[in-house]
């Protein structure tokens, strides 16, 4: 028989963060296992703390050292104590984490002695963090019944360097997952390897950088040719902005790969842009779920996503941002100018993440982060010094506190008045627009305003586009159908219980979750977003069969009271797409009740 494809969960810091975070991680595992491949990075702070540790060495500072060497080894033996219960394997564990312990602390002697600590050094330091998680949730899994087993990254992840930087080499890492991964889970097994780390070139240990351990399980995931990766964090999903500026920001339910890694490359903290690098040829979906909360859908990113109805999506913000400038008559028509300052700049070490050129060419300007602007400003002066001299170049300067926002959305090609809007949106709120840049995708637009300027911006621009009327879907692989029942009698419980009979079919077949979110008649109304139970709606149907109210109250209700009641209290649903059927003999309420909030 054929072996079906794996998945591959990812749990971050915080959703290893203790032991009460990884039993619920465990729990997910145990759902989907076996066919399940898991990479999981260090506990949130344990990265600071080694990182911490070799700087405190560098500075001969003793006792730091040792604080953050006994932080380490307390916070694991914690998770140790409370996830497993069998003596040898929890004195095996132990056992490791003295261990490893051991080595950071000799390895801070040895930076401090030195006065150096290398890029070598450093990732040694910081790879014990998610060896140990590892290490412990395999076990901690184990002992639930999970047959788990431990696989150390650099046994997968292989890197080599290109264009100075390392970088997986994706076909080593696919005939190393072969080799060491797929026997394991053809046996039933799970797997579970510690995140951020690898293999270099030349064997040593090296960490993949910012987001390190996302793309780490990706690279696996590609590597499996998994069915799925889903990135469990300790939040719902990838959001139409940030909630801390604008409250109304909604769930996701989808994206396009394209549309992800805009918002994240401006500025959404919860995806690097990195992570879907690996997934996209192979055509393989990448979830984003909340950890902590199990019917949260989550987002779903993925390369079979249509613009919708929706040509913004989202909104995205990157601030302390510097705005720099190269100005003067005698740039215009002389070649090589631009090619000459993104030259200058990357000598220097900067990224640009933003550039916007006036058409008669007699002015440039890029975007840098506004704490490397003095630097960058000194790097365009050298370069360009003969021009500043014969007055070709009149300015180069930077204007800090500037912030930048994206509009992103795949609608937004081939939709006319998308800039419009959005420049009549910002103007209307007051807010002046210092630069644009929009690339010929027409997948976004980017304007840069100033820092204080910016969430009045962002609010301004989410309620142009509606983003606050976007409901993710409660199941993003299939189809959801939320019924409200407007009556109990004979036919409403025959519905009731074709509902309830019908939705392991419906489920299995068809792909659609039909619930039950709502049930009332003329004595009151009853809703839950979640969807009654099968066991909840035979007790409505009894206790209508047997003659008495649905719902104790006093009098029956007038028709102007139950539609009243249904508008105030239905339309609230967080998520409601109404379906409403109507079993009474009543002409008029169920239209009225029908009526949508525009």
């Amino acid at each position: 028989m054929k072996q079906s494809r794996p998945e591959v969960f990812k749990f971050g810091g915080v959703a290893v963060g203790n032991a009460d975070a990884i039993r619920v991680a465990l729990a997910h595992v145990s759902r989907a296992a076996p066919g399940v491949a898991v990479v999981v990075s260090a506990m949130n702070g344990i990265t600071d703390l080694l990182l911490e540790a070799g700087q405190a060495a560098l500075r001969r500072d003793r006792a730091r050292c040792d604080d953050a060497a006994a932080q380490v080894e307390s916070r694991h033996r914690e998770l140790v104590a409370e996830l497993v219960a069998s003596p040898d394997r929890a004195n095996a564990l132990n056992a490791v984490i003295t261990e490893s312990v051991r080595e950071l602390r000799s390895m801070t002697e040895s930076i401090a002695v030195l006065g150096e600590l290398t890029p070598r050094a450093q990732d040694a330091l910081v790879a014990r963090g998610e060896r140990l998680v590892a290490a412990i949730f395999a076990i901690a899994a184990i002992e639930i019944g999970i047959d788990a087993v431990y696989v150390d990254a650099t046994e997968v992840i292989q890197t080599e360097r290109r264009l100075g930087t390392l970088w997986p080499n994706l076909l080593k890492c696919e005939r190393a997952a072969k080799k060491s991964v797929v026997p394991l889970l053809a046996a039933r097994q799970v797997v579970v390897m510690p995140g951020f780390i690898a293999s270099g070139p030349d064997g040593s240990v090296v960490t993949l950088g910012r987001g390190g351990s996302d793309f780490s399980a990706a690279i696996l995931a590609r590597s499996l040719g998994a069915r799925a990766l889903t990135l469990f964090k300790e939040v719902d999903g990838l959001m139409t902005a940030d909630p801390k500026s604008v409250p109304a920001a909604r769930v996701i339910a989808d994206l396009h790969y394209r549309e992800a890694a805009e918002l994240a490359y401006y500025g959404a903290n919860v995806l690097h842009p990195r992570t879907m690098i690996p997934l996209v040829d192979r055509r393989i979906p990448l979830y984003v779920r909340n950890s902590f909360r199990e019917t949260s859908p989550g987002t779903r990113i993925a390369g079979d996503v249509k613009p919708g109805s929706y040509p913004v999506k989202a909104l995205t913000a990157i601030h302390r941002q510097a705005l720099l400038s190269i100005e003067g008559n005698g740039m215009i028509g002389v070649p090589g100018v631009a090619g000459r300052a993104f030259t200058a700049l990357s000598q220097a070490g900067h990224s640009v993440s933003m550039i916007s050129q006036a058409s008669s060419e007699s002015s440039i300007c890029f975007v840098v982060p506004e704490s490397e602007a003095d630097h960058a400003v000194a790097a365009l002066e050298a370069a360009f010094e003969p021009e500043r001299k014969l007055h070709l170049i009149d300015r180069i300067d930077a204007e800090k506190h500037v912030a930048l926002i994206a509009v992103v959305g795949l609608g937004m090609r081939g939709t006319s008045g998308i800039a419009a809007r959005t420049f009549s949106a910002i103007a209307a709120a007051g807010v002046n627009i210092v630069a644009i840049a929009q690339g010929s995708s027409e997948l976004n637009i980017t304007i840069a305003v100033a820092e204080s300027d910016a969430t009045r911006a962002l609010l301004a621009l989410h309620s142009e586009y509606q983003l606050h009327k976007i409901r993710p879907l409660a199941d993003t692989t299939g189809r959801e159908a939320k019924l409200t029942l407007l009556g109990l009698g004979q036919i409403g419980r025959e519905l009731a219980r074709q509902v309830i009979a019908q939705q392991p079919h419906l489920r299995r077949d068809l792909g659609i979750d039909l619930k039950v979110v709502a049930v009332a008649d003329r004595s009151g109304i009853r809703i839950d977003d979640k969807g009654f139970t099968p066991a909840a709606l035979q007790r409505f149907a009894k206790r209508k069969e047997s003659g008495a109210r649905l719902f104790e109250r006093g009098s029956p209700l007038t028709l102007r009271e139950l539609e009243t009641m249904m508008r105030d209290e239905l339309w609230m649903l967080p998520s409601y797409r109404p379906v409403l059927v109507d079993l009474t003999s009543e002409e008029k309420i169920g239209r009225a009740s029908c009526r949508e909030r525009v």
